[in-house]
């Protein structure tokens, strides 16, 4: 979210031996939240309310911030359909016990803001149908808001998730069309038919699901267990769905996550998670270990 700034840090892991330094930075990027266009660039939440766009590489040296959201506002997640003025972020944040949607174009013009009662937590937006699904954290409501939508009231009641304890993420497979959700205070993820609007288990006992991102090259669903600091993967093939340990890839190895709070899903197939108390994000290889560990400083 916002114009380019001057310091800059990039940390690899063994595979990757560069890194690049610029000293008397004053915050390092905490990624909350992150979502990744079809052209490859990320957008990621930083704990500080900026919004960042790194471009396709990731090419960390022409990143920038689009704009930053009011401090008083805590910033929850966010999702991106793409970066021109056709497209749209959205961002949820929260306030005690309300909430608010902020609606932005592409390249980070404010257009509206939404304030709720309720919290509102997870976002994933459906681009074909121009519209975006939100979780209400404490009510077990998924709502929609369709951007081209003029009424007065925009935000609507989609579909209710029963015995809902407190829920978090969403992710959609628009191929089917099925929205994901997770429920951070029962460790349970469920599934959505956006058609029939009918409700099914996915996985249970996966910790404090924060985020999930749907991969379309596997055909998996990843969880990031923030507590347990960990990733699930679901396989979306099998008749019977079963969380399974993704990275590290074993249950022995030790965890290079802190607090895993933001993941996307590239068109190659790879994985990034970003981890704010790590200071950092990271990408995956297929077989769940990490690649690549990038931190960007400000000055």
């Amino acid at each position: 979210m916002r114009c380019a700034f001057r310091s800059i840090l990039l940390m690899l892991s063994a595979s990757i031996s560069a890194a690049t330094c610029l000293a008397n930075a004053s915050h390092i990027l905490q990624p909350t939240a992150m979502s990744i266009t079809n052209s490859g660039s990320v957008v990621i939440l930083d704990k500080s309310q900026r919004v960042v766009v790194v471009p396709p590489g990731p090419d960390l040296q022409h990143y920038q911030v689009l704009f930053t959201i009011d401090p008083a506002w805590e910033p929850l997640d966010i999702s991106c359909s793409g970066l021109d003025d056709a497209q749209r972020i959205f961002v949820t944040v929260a306030q005690g016990t309300f909430g608010m949607l902020l609606e932005y174009s592409g390249s980070g013009k404010w257009l509206n803001s939404w304030p709720q009662s309720t919290i509102l937590s997870g976002l994933a937006i459906d681009s074909q149908n121009q519209r975006v699904f939100i979780a209400g954290a404490l009510t077990g409501n998924i709502y929609s808001y369709s951007w081209n939508d003029r009424s007065p009231n925009p935000i609507k009641t989609f579909t209710h998730i029963p015995d809902a304890n407190t829920l978090g993420a969403l992710a959609i497979d628009s191929r089917h069309p099925i929205l994901y959700s997770s429920d951070v205070g029962s460790g349970s993820i469920v599934s959505i038919d956006l058609d029939s609007k009918t409700v099914h288990g996915v996985a249970e006992r996966v910790g404090q699901p924060a985020a999930l991102a749907v991969s379309s090259s596997s055909n998996r669903l990843y969880i990031a267990d923030s507590a347990g600091r960990r990733i699930w993967a679901v396989s979306l093939d099998a008749k019977s769905m079963k969380a399974r340990l993704f990275s590290p890839p074993s249950e022995f190895a030790k965890s290079p996550f802190r607090q895993p709070s933001a993941l996307a899903v590239d068109s190659h197939g790879v994985v990034w998670v970003g981890d704010p108390d790590a200071k950092a994000f990271f990408q995956l290889a297929a077989s769940g270990n990490i690649f690549a560990t990038y931190k960007i400083v400000f000055e």
